[in-house]
């Protein structure tokens, strides 16, 4: 199985080797954004995790999450349906937290050899520089007819230095991650667009902040998008901006049968 690259925007260099990876672990992520943010954007999180529960059937047995980070999310999914997830996280004060939060955890897809139902994966494919790896991977990882569901963010348009500062090497165009994720064996059967306010504050970052590094964004702001935007475009993409645009992209695939 081959090892996944992931960008270090810390010491700009790819994590290939073990002298690598353990200085990518002593520096990803960036704990003071992810708690600014996970605290801070109550409503996104949760609808997010609502959007994604949706697609979990509650007779599901086995269920990983892909990237869980320090658990937050995870423990959203297990609240909405019951069902308590395997953890695959890379960083490993982030397994700490989640191992005293009760999940079993994993370092890597390899950890484990489990096949699961379903696999969900918020926010990670564009932290990995061969995310076509990565999809075989969960492919592999996947009993006949288990549900890849995967969010990620939209609109390459938009990429900015908040991005890069954040290690994403890309945002997805809606035909690049469906074409992505069928030539690892999967058939897609939804993808929708998410949060069509979002891009437009995407490309004031995009444009009005060119020569910034847009290291982060505070709590403050994200506090006044989740409370006063976000609720708005829920609004929005329900009237069918989803199907049209958005600053994210949810999309649910089921791996192939082999007959």
């Amino acid at each position: 199985m081959r090892k996944l690259k992931i960008f270090n925007p810390q010491v700009d260099k790819f994590a290939s080797d073990e002298k690598k990876q353990s200085s990518f672990q002593q520096h990803y992520p960036d704990f003071k954004s992810l708690h600014d943010s996970e605290s801070a954007l109550k409503n996104y999180y949760r609808f997010v995790s609502k959007l994604i529960s949706k697609s979990i059937p509650r007779h599901t047995a086995n269920v990983l999450d892909f990237g869980a980070g320090q658990g937050l999310f995870t423990g959203l999914i297990e609240e909405a349906t019951g069902i308590k997830p395997d953890c695959v996280e890379l960083d490993p004060v982030h397994l700490k937290l989640l191992s005293k939060r009760g999940f079993e955890t994993f370092q890597s897809l390899s950890e484990t050899s489990k096949l699961y139902d379903i696999i969900f994966s918020k926010d990670v494919l564009e932290h990995i520089e061969d995310d076509q790896g990565a999809l075989l991977e969960l492919h592999e990882k996947l009993n006949e007819g288990g549900m890849l569901l995967l969010y990620v963010p939209a609109l390459p348009l938009i990429y900015s230095g908040l991005d890069v500062s954040v290690g994403h090497f890309r945002r997805y165009g809606k035909r690049e991650i469906i074409e992505k994720v069928k030539l690892s064996g999967f058939d897609v059967l939804k993808v929708q667009y998410v949060d069509v306010i979002g891009v437009l504050t995407g490309f004031l970052l995009r444009f009005i902040g060119r020569g910034s590094s847009q290291k982060s964004m505070n709590y403050r702001m994200f506090r006044l998008y989740d409370l006063l935007l976000f609720p708005i475009s829920l609004i929005l993409d329900a009237m069918g901006f989803r199907n049209l645009v958005g600053k994210n992209l949810y999309l649910v695939a089921v791996k192939k049968s082999q007959n």
